[in-house]
C-alpha cells in the first residue's frame, strides 16, 4: 500500500511539472514588444568600381570613367580624328566604336586609332585664299580712230561704272562664297602714239611691254594688278592675261613683278566698213551661244546674262590674273565614257580647250557660274560648302546647287597616291569635282532653254589632274558633224538619278533628286 501511494505521488508531482513547462513556453511565444521598442534591417554598403577610359593618338574619347555603383551603364564613344580610323578596343573584346558598359567590376579600357595609308598619299595642299585684290585701270587709245568715233569712247567715270557694275561685284561675291571682293581706280587715258592697225596688222598685248608708260603720280608697285584697256574702232583685239616685263616712268618691272591684264574694248565698225557691218559697242554688246542640233541646224542667239561682252571677258581674265592659268577643258568621247578607248574620228575631243561651256572659264556659252576645281584653288571654299573625300571607302553626301552657302555646294575627291609632278607647289592629287546647278541662280539661268535643261536633271562630274578642269560627258552621246566640224554634243552630259560613272579607281552613283534641288550621291573611292 505504502508503495502504491509513493508511485501515485511522484506520478502527480512529474504531471505538474510538464504543465509549468508548457505554460512558460506559450507566455515566452506570446510576448508583445511595447511600443517603445525598434527592429532595424541594417543594408549593406553598395559595391563601387572603377572604369578607365583612355585613348590612344589619332583619336578622342567620350569620357575618361570614372568611380560607378555596381550595374550602373555608361556609353562611351571613340571617335577618330582626320587622316585615321577607329580599329577596337584594348581591354574588352568588342569592335563597335561606341560602347555601353554595365558596371559589375573595376575596368580599365583603350580605344586603338590607325593612321588611314591612303591619306598620307594626297599630295599638294591648299591654295592661300584669295580674298582682295586692288586693280590699277589704264585705258588706252591709239593716233588713228577717227574723232567721231573717239567721240563714243567710254569716259574714265564710265569705265569704273562698268567695272564696278552690281552684277559683277554680285558675281565674284556669289562664286566666292563671300569671300572675295575687289577695288578698282582707272586713271586717265593714256595716249599711244601709235597705230591701232599697222601694216595690216591689229595690235596686240606686246604694247605693254613695247613703251614706257609715262604716268603721273602713279606707282603701280601701290595695286595687286594692272588691267590694261585699249580702245579702239577698226577691230577687237583678243584679250589675255600674264605678268608682261611692263616700263613706268621710266622704272623697269621684270616678268612676274606685276600680276597684269590685257581687255580691249571694240567700239565702231569692223574695218570700218558701215554698209557692211552694224555699229558695235563691246561695252554694251553680248556674246552669242551656239547649241549644235545636226549637221546644219542649231540654237543661237545673245547669252542672257546681264553682263556685256567687256564685262564677261573682265571676269576671264581678271580669275586668270588671280592664279588660274589655264581654262575650263571638255573631254568627250563620242558615245563612250571619256576613261573607254578613244573612238576613232574623235578629233581631239577628249582634251579640248575653252570645252566647258557651263563654266566662265571655257566658253560660258551656256552658263557663267566658276567651276568648283578653280574656286577651290583660289581659296573659295569653306567647311559648309565643301566636302571633301580623301580616302577609300564608300561615302554618302548630300549635294545641294553650286552657289548654296548653307549645305555641300561641291564635293572634292582626291585619289590616293596619284599625286601631281607639281605637289610640292601645292598641287593636289588627281581626282573629281561634283557639282549640280539650279536654273534660279543667275549664273546659271539659261539652263531652263529647252535645248539645255536635262543638265539641271542631274549632277557635273568633271576630272582634275590636280589644277586644270575637264568637263565629262556622264550621259555620253554621238558627235555632231557640224558644218563639217566635229562638234560634241553637250545637251545633256549630267549623271541622273538611279545612273552611274564607273572606273578603275571611283564609283559615282545619284541615288535620288530631291524635292529642293539637292542630290543624294554615293561615291565608292577604291
Amino acid at each position: 500500500m505504502e508503495y502504491i501511494l509513493r508511485y501515485l505521488f511522484g506520478l502527480f508531482g512529474l504531471l505538474i511539472l510538464i504543465a509549468l513547462i508548457i505554460s512558460c513556453s506559450s507566455e515566452e511565444e506570446n510576448i508583445i514588444p511595447s511600443n517603445n521598442s525598434q527592429i532595424v534591417d541594417s543594408e549593406p554598403d553598395p559595391v563601387r568600381y572603377n572604369l578607365t577610359v583612355t585613348s590612344s593618338e589619332g583619336g578622342s574619347i567620350s569620357t575618361e570613367g570614372g568611380t560607378y555603383d555596381e550595374g550602373t551603364s555608361v556609353t562611351v564613344t571613340a571617335t577618330a580624328n582626320p587622316g585615321y580610323k577607329f580599329i577596337g578596343w584594348e581591354g574588352i573584346d568588342e569592335s563597335n566604336n561606341e560602347l555601353i558598359i554595365s558596371v559589375n567590376s573595376n575596368l580599365t579600357i583603350r580605344a586603338l586609332f590607325e593612321q588611314i595609308t591612303s591619306f598620307t598619299q594626297q599630295g599638294g595642299y591648299d591654295q592661300p585664299t584669295k580674298s582682295f585684290g586692288k586693280i590699277a585701270v589704264i585705258p588706252i587709245d591709239f593716233l588713228d580712230t577717227p574723232d567721231d568715233i573717239r567721240n563714243e569712247f567710254p569716259t574714265k567715270e564710265k569705265l569704273y561704272d562698268l567695272l564696278t557694275d552690281e552684277n559683277l561685284i554680285k558675281f565674284f561675291d556669289d562664286v566666292s562664297y563671300g569671300i572675295f571682293s575687289y577695288e578698282i581706280e582707272v586713271i586717265d587715258y593714256y595716249h599711244l602714239k601709235i597705230n591701232g592697225f599697222d601694216n595690216q596688222k591689229l595690235f596686240d598685248d606686246t604694247i605693254i611691254s613695247n613703251h614706257n608708260y609715262e604716268i603721273q603720280n602713279f606707282n603701280p608697285e601701290d595695286y595687286d594688278h594692272l588691267l590694261f584697256v585699249p580702245v579702239y574702232d577698226k577691230q577687237l583685239a583678243g584679250a589675255r592675261a600674264g605678268s608682261w616685263e611692263v616700263t613706268i616712268n621710266d622704272k623697269f618691272y621684270s616678268m612676274g613683278t606685276i600680276q597684269s591684264f590685257f581687255v580691249p574694248i571694240m567700239i565702231g565698225y569692223f574695218d570700218r566698213d558701215d554698209s557692211m557691218w552694224p555699229f558695235s559697242d563691246s561695252t554694251k554688246d553680248k556674246k552669242f551661244y551656239s547649241i549644235p542640233t545636226g549637221e546644219s541646224s542649231s540654237v543661237e542667239g545673245e547669252i542672257n546674262y546681264p553682263l556685256s561682252r567687256f564685262q564677261q571677258t573682265f571676269i576671264h581674265e581678271f580669275i586668270h590674273s588671280l592664279g588660274i592659268g589655264t581654262h575650263s577643258y571638255s573631254s568627250t568621247n563620242d558615245d563612250k565614257f571619256n576613261f573607254e578607248p578613244i573612238v576613232q574620228g574623235n578629233d581631239g575631243l577628249e582634251n579640248l580647250d575653252y570645252g566647258d561651256k557651263f563654266c566662265i572659264m571655257g566658253s560660258g556659252e551656256y552658263a557663267w557660274s566658276l567651276n568648283a576645281a578653280y574656286r577651290d584653288y583660289l581659296g573659295w571654299f569653306n567647311d559648309t560648302v565643301r566636302h571633301r573625300i580623301l580616302e577609300k571607302g564608300i561615302h554618302n553626301i548630300n549635294l545641294h546647287p553650286i552657289n548654296t552657302r548653307d549645305n555641300t555646294a561641291f564635293i572634292e575627291v582626291r585619289i590616293p597616291g596619284k599625286t601631281s609632278d607639281f605637289s610640292s607647289i601645292g598641287y593636289k592629287n588627281e581626282g573629281y569635282f561634283i557639282e549640280t546647278r539650279s536654273k534660279e541662280d543667275i549664273w546659271s539661268s539659261f539652263l531652263d532653254n529647252a535645248e539645255l535643261s536635262s543638265n539641271i536633271e542631274g549632277v557635273f562630274v568633271k576630272k582634275t589632274d590636280g589644277y586644270t578642269s575637264w568637263l565629262l560627258d556622264m550621259s555620253p552621246s554621238s558627235n555632231i558633224n557640224f558644218y563639217g566640224t566635229t562638234t560634241p554634243d553637250l545637251r545633256d552630259v549630267v549623271l541622273k538619278q538611279n545612273q552611274n560613272y564607273e572606273n578603275d579607281d571611283i564609283k559615282i552613283t545619284v541615288i535620288s533628286k530631291n524635292l529642293n534641288g539637292s542630290f543624294d550621291i554615293e561615291i565608292v573611292l577604291k
